[in-house]
């Protein structure tokens, strides 16, 4: 959901686009999608090569010269969230235990 006043959904190459355009510096290291199911295939793309926003989005930053990006995104719904204390990253959370349930490109 972008804003207060509704919903608008973008696609990967939409958010992607909309990142650089507002200052998404080149050379990122590192961008965790924290969004419900951006690591998982939906049922209609299993098989295709681009089968997750996860990785649709990943290709789409590539192709517009972040080639130095890994992309993370989780394959389960999102439903609380922590900061790690370590690396002050949020993490979402299986109950009481971190979630390993993410995707990452490059694999």
């Amino acid at each position: 959901m972008i804003g207060v006043l509704g919903r608008i959904e973008l696609t990967a190459q939409d958010l992607s686009n909309r990142m650089l355009e507002d200052g998404l510096p080149r050379n990122i290291a590192n961008i965790k999608l924290f969004a419900c199911l951006a690591g998982a295939v939906a049922p209609a793309d299993a098989g295709k090569v681009l089968e997750s926003f996860g990785a649709r989005f990943y290709f789409s930053l590539v192709t517009r010269g972040v080639d130095t990006v890994r992309v993370t995104a989780y394959t389960v719904p999102l439903t609380a969230a922590t900061v790690n204390p370590m690396t002050g990253h949020k993490r979402t959370m299986v109950g009481d235990r971190p979630s390993a349930h993410s995707k990452s490109w490059p694999n």
